[in-house]
């Protein structure tokens, strides 16, 4: 047999497709006219595509079934790595192909045969020279009297477009940064997992890294980047070698341990990750010091199928190790799961409270405990829940926080609380000075500074009638130094500037140093029993000696009895505020107590 080109066989074909059945099988099947024709625009298409192709890469073949001969062209003898002497038949042809393989293609053309249809097939198979390729083959039925005479089609190389396509997946599944399986990979891999285990064992570990947004907003980001690749290492050395570790987001990482059937081999491994997360480490030339948080949560096919549902309960157990002040670990517990669709439904009465403007400030009075005379308010957050009344803070602030409502909080605070001193001022009652927290996101505003000073004057007040309370751990959230700016530039307005809770945090003493500061409020627990306590009534007295030789006013909170008020007015302490004088209460009530309480009112007007 003379072998044809492709060019050649490729024309024989469509010649034989328009007129040889166009005549012959005009009253044919349309279903079959429109295989014919898809056929003849597939055969006209890979020409076109392998027209700037080596001739290798294509060739073509033939089917007798007539005489059971097979016929390759020379082309298609090169793609198997064989010489022009090489004879094929069916059985030989199949040989090179893979087991797999041998069964699609074998089902493929039993189809075709059976319908009298063209197929198209993607096979793999190992050559003569034992190289493994990817190989496409195209197939078309010959008809002769109406009698499936051959099929006869072209043979086409893609191992290059396979591979291709292989690198492109890969890219779509690795994080570009770190090397790793990107969040795409991961929910492939658990797929794969879920499809292929029937009774093992998983652990999802959850890891989000503690501090690293402030290292990356203070350094360059390559910096960054290099931090990322380093704690990428070690979470892959610690990892087992079966294990799978994933970059899901900036700075959050998640490994899948396999068979993790041991609760406490699982803890010493989140253990290990934390220890070897937290060394500090240099960075192009900079000594960087993070920390890490990990939710763990077994994975048990049986009981646990949805493999979304994983994922999420590892990232509330996360969640819950950073509420619970970070560098820890916690596995996951359905009570948190629960707590988290609480959370959620009081989220959603928070949006709904602050459109009904459900939120008003309680105040506390302060007092001067030389002169027993009225210094001041403390503004305090409450909300008239509809069905549970009135609500304090810790009944609904860490969810305000987590969902980012804090800021609208804080506005809606200072709004009423100014608007209620500028009331009291009306009627002529006293109204010295309010004191207003602020959070941590609303003081890192630029705008900040403006916003308040126009919220003060629209009301009538002046900026030396507003104290600012900070936590004193809100200096450790500003790498950047934006809060520390807004702090300075509000002291310079004549806001006065409290540290609340003073004593509980980890800067005490650098931000009296480092920060425009007037007062300290010392926490109730160091004044609760101070009384009763010779070893708390030496540190908290040490305590205001300290705020007094930096010319700092003291206020004290939560005094409750004689004697506590005693040992604070001893030591030196300036202002107090507690049930011991008056609990926090809406305005129209301290409107009645001011009334009644007359000698709050000589130096207070």
């Amino acid at each position: 047999m003379t072998y044809l080109s492709l060019w050649s066989l490729a024309a024989i074909i469509v010649v034989t497709l328009c007129l040889g059945l166009l005549f012959r099988l005009k009253q044919r099947n349309k279903q079959l006219s429109r295989a014919l024709k898809a056929c003849e625009s597939s055969f006209q298409t890979e020409k076109s595509k392998t027209s700037s192709q080596s001739a290798s890469k294509v060739g073509g073949w033939e089917f007798d079934y007539q005489s059971r001969e097979l016929s390759w062209d020379t082309h298609t003898k090169t793609i198997h790595d064989v010489d022009e002497t090489f004879r094929p038949t069916l059985k030989k042809a199949f040989r090179f192909l893979t087991p797999r393989s041998q069964r699609n293609l074998f089902s493929a053309t039993k189809k075709a045969k059976e319908q009298i249809a063209p197929f198209d097939k993607e096979v793999r198979l190992v050559t003569a020279g034992r190289r493994h390729i990817w190989v496409r083959i195209l197939g078309q039925p010959i008809l002769e009297n109406g009698i499936l005479s051959k099929f006869s089609g072209v043979f086409q190389d893609v191992s290059q477009y396979r591979r291709l396509q292989d690198e492109l997946r890969l890219a779509a599944v690795t994080d570009q940064l770190t090397g790793l399986i990107n969040r795409r990979g991961l929910h492939e891999y658990l797929n794969e997992l879920n499809k292929s285990d029937q009774h093992s064992r998983h652990a999802v570990l959850a890891i989000d890294l503690d501090n690293f947004i402030s290292v990356n907003n203070t350094s360059d980001h390559e910096t960054g980047d290099n931090l990322l690749r380093h704690c990428a290492k070690i979470l892959t050395s610690e990892a087992g070698d079966a294990d799978l570790v994933a970059r899901i987001a900036g700075d959050e990482f998640v490994i899948v341990l396999k068979d993790a059937n041991d609760r406490a081999q699982t803890k010493q491994i989140a253990l290990c990750l934390m220890r070897e997360l937290s060394k500090p480490v240099e960075i192009d030339g900079r000594c960087c010091r993070i920390s890490a948080s990990i939710g763990i949560k077994f994975w048990d096919k049986t009981a646990e199928p949805t493999l979304k549902r994983v994922l999420i309960d590892a990232d509330i157990a996360l969640r819950q190790a950073k509420r619970e002040g970070r560098s820890r670990y916690r596995f996951f517990k359905d009570s948190m799961r629960q707590q988290i669709e609480r959370n959620s439904t009081l989220v959603e009465e928070i949006r709904e409270g602050l459109r009904r403007d459900e939120f008003a400030p309680f105040f506390q009075p302060q007092i001067n405990i030389r002169t027993r005379t009225l210094n001041g308010y403390e503004a305090l957050l409450r909300w008239k829940h509809p069905s549970r009344g009135w609500l304090e803070p810790e009944d609904f602030i860490h969810a305000a926080k987590d969902a980012n409502l804090l800021d609208n909080l804080d506005k809606q605070m200072l709004l009423k609380s100014c608007q209620s001193l500028a009331h009291l001022q009306a009627l002529g009652l006293p109204a010295p000075q309010i004191s207003i927290n602020m959070s941590n996101s609303r003081l890192s505003d630029s705008k900040v500074v403006d916003n308040l000073i126009n919220v003060v004057k629209a009301q009538g007040l002046h900026p030396h009638q507003i104290a600012l309370e900070i936590l004193e751990t809100v200096f450790l959230d500003d790498p950047a130094g934006h809060i520390a700016k807004n702090v300075h530039e509000l002291s310079a307005a004549g806001f006065s500037v409290e540290l609340d809770d003073f004593g509980t945090g980890h800067a005490s003493i650098s931000s009296l140093r480092k920060f425009p500061v007037d007062r300290i409020k010392i926490d109730r627990s160091f004044v609760s029993g101070i009384d009763q306590d010779k070893s708390l009534e030496e540190l908290t007295g040490a305590i205001v000696h300290l705020a007094k030789k930096l010319n700092l006013t003291v206020i004290a909170e939560c005094v409750e009895t004689d004697a506590e008020l005693a040992v604070l007015t001893a030591m030196g302490c300036d202002c107090a505020q507690g049930f011991y004088f008056a609990p926090a209460m809406p305005l129209a009530e301290l409107e009645n107590w001011l009334s009644n309480d007359t000698q709050f009112l000589s130096q207070a007007r």
